[in-house]
């Protein structure tokens, strides 16, 4: 089975961008049926935690979708 991957390495407290996008993109695979994996490297594991975003419009956003991808058939890395 083919997947694909987002890769971020981003810092989630200089960089919000590459954690939407990855999480918008993904949503939108999986709508289609394509398996997904958002993969988290250096700082970027900072973003496991949901409380690491800042309560704005983009970080209310990234938490609604990693809200909604948790039990879902993408993976998750670190």
């Amino acid at each position: 089975m083919k997947k694909l991957i987002f890769f971020t390495n981003a810092d989630p407290n200089e960089n919000l961008k590459p954690f939407a996008t990855a999480y918008r993109f993904a949503a939108a695979a999986e709508e289609k049926g394509v398996r997904t994996e958002i993969r988290f490297a250096g700082p970027a594991v900072l973003a496991a935690n949901p409380d690491v975003f800042p309560d704005n419009e983009l970080g209310n956003e990234i938490r609604k979708r990693m809200k909604a991808a948790k039990g879902g058939p993408g993976d998750f890395t670190f």
